[in-house]
């Protein structure tokens, strides 16, 4: 889910795209857009990255139009969330398939200069090879909305990285407790735990998915959401009795929305937030 203003944008199989209301959810049109891709949210815009090609929507009249393209590098996989660091400059997480070992990359898109940076918490020793190093220790990247930090949040790992916008780290956070407590992540996927997904941000938190269970096992039905200050504290905890999918927070209404699933369906939510 990601939201544009008094719009919400939910995107479903098949390139389906639905638009409804905000804060009342109610359904409004739903659109077709062209082929796969990974979605991130921009300022007024989403981006809608395939294969290192990127394009930005604005709505106009409910509906999602382009307004610009640009290319930040050549995969055979999807980069993922893509994130402005600077005017023209966008910065992403590493991927499988991208040459390298660090953590992160960064596109200049007028002068076409890449560089990288950021550290696993390991090397790829343990693992039989460097893509299967990278789908354990895949991970997201996302920037505080007045450019002033980033944080990078590992799937299968309770540790979460903070640093300033000319990328020097200002915290390297381990979250001690819950199931899977372990410092790096075990070789065998069938060891591995989902710790975090889809980390939704603002300028004052960092709000975490934690389903906190085994990835390779059955979903459960249930999660935690946790909230982080950019010091990299431990301000809130939320219980839930459902896999949430995804989020976004309007802190001025103190509201949270998201998607859920159970055993049967997903859903949208909305709930109010604790004061902080």
């Amino acid at each position: 889910m990601n939201r544009i203003n008094n719009r919400v944008i939910a995107f479903g199989g098949y390139e389906e795209v639905g638009i409804y209301d905000y804060p009342d959810l109610k359904f409004i049109k739903k659109m077709v857009l062209p082929g796969r891709f990974s979605v991130s949210q921009g300022k007024d815009c989403l981006y809608l990255e395939s294969g290192g090609e990127v394009d930005a929507y604005t709505l106009k009249s409910d509906s999602l139009c382009k307004t610009s393209s640009f290319f930040i590098y050549k995969v055979s996989e999807n980069i993922g969330t893509v994130q402005e660091l600077n005017p023209g400059v966008y910065i992403y997480a590493d991927r499988r398939k991208h040459p390298g070992v660090s953590e992160y990359h960064v596109t200049d898109i007028q002068t076409g200069r890449n560089v990288s940076g950021g550290n696993y918490p390991e090397n790829d020793i343990r693992f039989k090879n460097l893509e299967s190093f990278k789908s354990a220790y895949y991970h997201y990247l996302m920037m505080k909305p007045d450019r002033s930090a980033f944080v990078v949040t590992y799937a299968s790992l309770r540790r979460i990285r903070i640093y300033d916008r000319n990328e020097n780290l200002r915290h390297d956070v381990f979250l001690e407790g819950g199931l899977g407590n372990y410092k790096v992540v075990p070789a065998r996927p069938s060891e591995q735990y989902w710790h975090f997904s889809c980390p939704f941000v603002t300028d004052r938190y960092i709000y975490l998915i934690n389903p906190n269970q085994l990835g390779a096992g059955p979903l459960l039905p249930h999660c935690n959401l946790l909230v982080l200050d950019w010091e990299g504290n431990l301000v809130a905890k939320y219980r839930f009795s459902v896999l949430i999918n995804d989020i976004f927070v309007d802190e001025e209404r103190k509201i949270l929305c998201g998607s859920c699933s159970d055993y049967e369906s997903t859903r949208f939510f909305k709930m109010d937030l604790l004061d902080n």
